[in-house]
């Protein structure tokens, strides 16, 4: 009962004018930071379907505050009535993930996990600007559908075969069902997505709005390392003859992400792959099967939401400005708005894990806990962080300095939205690793 306040109450706040879901959402943010640095022990809370513990809170407020910043991008008017153009999509969807981080049985979270589907879709199709919009939906659609069909069945048969028990998050290990690990992971490896099977994500990137590009990066990707932490207790005992397979092919996986991020012209398309190598250590973090890994990847899946979601958002108000996404055309911004080009150079500085960012924090912890596996996946880690400062470095240097050109001298100041924006990102990307407590490691 609850738990159908919650979700209750968050129904209604969506609903407000959108200038009182700014001030609701900054306030519930405010109650979580201190709940955040009150609570020494991990808690958990489950009624009926519900599951309430620090893994699915952590992830509803990352959905909550995301969708904040949507609501606060370019798109959307603030003084808006609720109902009116994308937003109610948008609405609709935040109600969709909320519950699917709640569910506390499996085969419900797969049917929440498969509905996310039905608005992203109509978001890049219907508010894209491109004709290529359509088959960026249709990639969306027939990577997501054709790994997720194997889990289905699998979660079917288990079913069927008296062994409904394993529904339930709350589950052990079972030697079991050792024969359908493999399909209870691919449909969240490639929402993720890892490197093979992650085609799909730069299309879609380069063809959804803003707020597409911000959600699918800020919490949808989050949806396949979610799944993989709640499913990972019921196969670890399968997963341990496979888990060196499956850390060698993510982390290579994650350093040819990198690599090709290093020779993108198309600023979208650079931090969509760079989204693919961040994802990459997360799967490494779990797929290590020890707290730390699981912490880790718990961190990075927060800090990566904000952001991946705040460069995202900042590379839109520069489109809209200069109206192009070629890195040709980004050049000396910082001589026309300092205000802007210093929320720049955080978000980038916090994708690449500098300090004190809570990315460097959940990147030692994956780090410790990959190389306790194997002291040779330090090879392709190493990698991976030197490919990451590189095309982090060329990103900020080549759109901040050199000569400006002729289409950067019509970049206008931020107006106090796009302020607001900016600074609602930095704040959960620089003052979080100063609150968490042991309760999230």
């Amino acid at each position: 009962m609850e738990m159908m306040k919650l979700l209750m109450g968050v129904v209604l706040m969506l609903f407000m004018s959108n200038l009182c879901l700014v001030v609701s959402w900054i306030s519930l943010f405010l109650v979580y930071l201190i709940l955040v640095t009150k609570h020494e022990e991990d808690f958990f809370f489950s009624s009926g379907l519900m599951i309430w513990d620090s893994l699915s809170v952590n992830m509803i407020i990352l959905t909550l505050w995301i969708m904040l910043m949507v609501m606060l991008s370019k798109s959307f008017n603030l003084f808006s009535l609720p109902f009116e153009s994308s937003s109610l999509m948008i609405k609709l969807l935040t109600i969709i993930l909320v519950i699917a981080f709640s569910m506390s049985k499996f085969l419900y979270f797969y049917i929440m996990f498969e509905v996310t589907l039905f608005p992203t879709f109509v978001l890049i199709v219907g508010w894209g600007t491109q004709p290529e919009r359509l088959q960026a939906g249709n990639y969306l659609l027939m990577y997501t559908i054709f790994f997720s069909l194997p889990l289905l069945i699998s979660i079917l048969v288990l079913f069927y075969s008296n062994s409904s028990d394993v529904m339930s998050f709350a589950n052990k290990a079972s030697d079991g069902l050792f024969g359908w690990s493999p399909f209870f992971l691919l449909a969240f490896l490639v929402k993720l997505p890892t490197y093979s099977i992650h085609l799909w994500l730069p299309k879609a990137h380069v063809e959804a709005p803003v707020e597409g590009s911000m959600i699918l990066a800020g919490i949808l990707l989050k949806l396949g390392g979610y799944g993989m932490i709640r499913v990972m207790p019921l196969i670890k005992v399968s997963m341990n003859l496979g888990k060196w397979l499956l850390l060698t092919w993510v982390l290579v996986g994650g350093v040819y992400a990198g690599m090709m991020c290093m020779i993108q012209m198309d600023i979208k398309v650079l931090i969509a792959l760079s989204s693919v190598a961040h994802m990459a250590l997360v799967s490494g973090g779990i797929f290590s099967m020890n707290k730390w890994g699981v912490a880790g990847g718990l961190l990075l899946m927060l800090a990566h939401g904000f952001s991946a979601s705040g460069m995202f958002c900042m590379n839109n108000m520069m489109y809209e400005r200069l109206m192009s996404r070629s890195l040709f055309l980004f050049k000396g911004v910082s001589s026309f708005t300092s205000l802007f080009i210093l929320s720049w150079f955080i978000v980038i500085m916090s994708n690449m894990a500098a300090p004190p960012s809570l990315n460097l924090l959940s990147e030692m912890m994956l780090l410790i806990s990959i190389q306790a596996v194997s002291l040779w996946y330090m090879i392709p880690l190493g990698i991976s962080i030197f490919v990451s400062a590189s095309y982090s470095f060329f990103l900020y240097g080549i759109t901040s300095h050199g000569k400006s050109s002729s289409l950067c001298v019509s970049f206008s100041s931020l107006s106090v939205k796009e302020g607001l924006t900016c600074f609602l990102h930095l704040v959960p990307i620089v003052f979080m690793i100063f609150i968490l407590q042991s309760n999230l490691i």
